[in-house]
């Protein structure tokens, strides 16, 4: 047996509100407060209790009667299990009761059979119908065969369809339903207590763990009316049910209240962050670009409290890096035009790159920036079985934004290997995702020489002459990915065509200022990398701090 003592319920409930602002802004905070209002109503720490109130036993022994009446047979009530008082999880206060959900319901009934339809007079609610917490009657279909015994099957008000299959254990209390049936992936309860009661109880953390203890099935998971009908269920005295319903709903007011104001603050924040840096890409003129630093700076913790704004912060700085605004242009540097021949060198048009280029820059395509002119994909097509001692093989989920994650890459049979010579790689080339994750693209670490692609993956080996780091910062900048983003091929699988990723047009800078963006990249990356770890720390302690709340009122 759980929780021996018994916690004081007027101490947690002045506890909960104590700490309610520091459960609401931790991670995930409102969802967690919700969660947590909930299995103190179910464990009866809401303060709501009163000893003039009938005792639950006294209740449940009149709701028996009751069903008993409704099901004159009795065969409901012999497929509950006897009751085990070594099950129960936790101690529930004086006047309460533990007992099981099908002592205080009438029979429980499976939905009808049959499949939806978009015109007929009686609708057919489903599960898919009920899991967003709110039923739109408007896309609720119409049952193609109507069942000859409607009444049975007809849902009133006061009705909780719980589903047995997908969406297990999601729950519904109906409330002015239009005319229709159940159907037959959903349960039917009519419990004899409080409905709101018995929905929150639906809704609360004991009764989920329940059904992940209770769910059947090896494919998908289902639980069924059985489980159900003797999943161990805390009752209160019915007046105590009433007074929890209101305090529940005021708590979930409240939580509503700040759920609203944390998302206006956060679309603030994120507004001003995105028109904060947006500025500094648009600007027109050195004294723009210093005005809109300047607002940038001013508002700076601010705009970086959201952690969206850090990877906007970073789109920013590499979009900065191809315009010529993050370094300092040095008039003795050799052109650019001088990095590649006339012959090799594809210029594209000026309605190619809608922005200005410094003095010594040139636009060319990035078929020009390949040694022997060529862009390497079609790696290997099957991959086959994993080999703990194989060629590892990068797909398109390994390489990310700007990095390669090397823990999960698959490793396969030398031989299949052996098939796609010319996609083994050197280290130093740049790979781009063509079909898959997307926006992914890497420079090749010089320790994974040897390994291959897949077919999903291409490869850009960039002539010697130009930095490959800086051409990898130019294709991952929001300049070069809207540019793909626009020329993308496919309908049910879209990804780039090898053709348009040789056109795609970039700003190539003196080799001297490639390198000079590139540490100046790297440094502000690295700036982005410790923000991210400084947001992530904090989020860490809210969620420590919000634990140890919950702890202490939950006990």
């Amino acid at each position: 047996m759980k929780n021996p003592i018994p916690a004081n319920p007027a101490m947690t409930d002045t506890l909960l509100f104590e700490h309610f602002t520091t459960l609401a802004t931790a991670p995930d905070g409102i969802a967690g407060l919700r969660e947590l209002i909930l299995q103190l109503a179910v464990q009866g720490k809401l303060g709501t209790q009163d000893v003039g109130d009938e005792p639950a036993s006294e209740l449940l022994e009149t709701v028996k009667k009751q069903i008993r009446k409704i099901s004159s047979d009795g065969s409901r009530e012999k497929e509950i299990s006897p009751f085990d008082e070594h099950k129960i999880p936790f101690i529930l206060p004086k006047n309460w009761v533990w007992t099981q959900i099908g002592t205080i319901c009438t029979p429980t009934q499976y939905g009808w059979t049959t499949q939806g339809s978009t015109t007929g007079k009686i609708h057919l609610l489903r599960t898919t119908d009920i899991t967003s917490g709110n039923i739109n009657w408007d896309t609720v279909p119409y049952c193609s065969e109507v069942p000859t015994d409607l009444e049975k099957y007809l849902i009133t008000d006061g009705d909780i369809v719980i589903s047995r299959a997908g969406s297990v254990g999601e729950s519904h209390l109906i409330k002015n339903p239009k005319k229709s049936v159940f159907a037959s992936y959903l349960i039917r309860f009519k419990p004899m207590i409080n409905r709101d009661y018995f929905a929150f109880f639906l809704k609360s953390p004991y009764y989920w763990s329940v059904i992940s203890d209770e769910s059947l099935g090896t494919g998908v998971p289902n639980v069924n009316a059985t489980k159900l009908r003797n999943c161990y269920f805390p009752l209160p005295p019915l007046a105590e049910q009433h007074r929890i319903v209101v305090k529940v709903n005021q708590l979930m007011t409240l939580c509503d209240e700040l759920e609203a104001r944390q998302q206006l603050e956060r679309a603030g924040c994120l507004k001003l962050g995105t028109a904060s840096l947006a500025g500094l890409q648009n600007a027109e003129s050195p004294e723009e670009f210093g005005r809109q630093w300047a607002q940038v700076c001013d508002a700076f913790d601010l705009i970086l409290d959201c952690p969206e704004n850090v990877a906007v912060l970073r789109q920013t700085i590499l979009q900065l890096a191809v315009q010529g605004r993050l370094v300092r242009q040095d008039p003795g540097d050799e052109p650019a035009s001088k990095l590649l021949s006339k012959e090799k060198n594809d210029p594209v048009q000026t309605t190619d790159i809608p922005f200005d280029l410094p003095s010594g820059w040139i636009g060319t395509r990035c078929v020009s920036l390949c040694e022997k002119n060529r862009i390497i994909t079609y790696g290997v097509i099957k991959l086959g079985s994993e080999i703990s001692d194989g060629v590892p093989v990068l797909r398109s989920s390994d390489v990310k934004f700007l990095h390669i994650n090397d823990f999960k890459v698959k490793r396969i049979d030398p031989s299949i290997a052996a098939q796609y010579q010319r996609t083994f790689l050197n280290g130093g080339e740049i790979v781009i995702n063509v079909r898959g994750t997307l926006g992914g693209i890497a420079v090749v670490p010089r320790f994974m020489k040897g390994y291959n692609i897949s077919r999903e993956v291409a490869v850009i080996p960039i002539i010697s002459k130009i930095s490959e780091k800086y051409i990898a910062y130019a294709l991952a900048s929001p300049f070069c990915q809207n540019w793909l983003s626009k020329n993308l091929k496919g309908i049910a699988y879209s990804g780039i065509n090898i053709a348009d990723l040789k056109l795609l047009p970039v700003p190539l800078p003196p080799l001297t200022e490639q390198h000079r963006i590139v540490a100046k990249v790297d440094a502000l990356m690295a700036l982005c990398d410790a923000l991210e770890s400084r947001l992530k720390e904090r989020a860490g302690v809210q969620a420590r701090l919000a634990g140890a709340v919950v702890k202490q009122v939950a006990g």
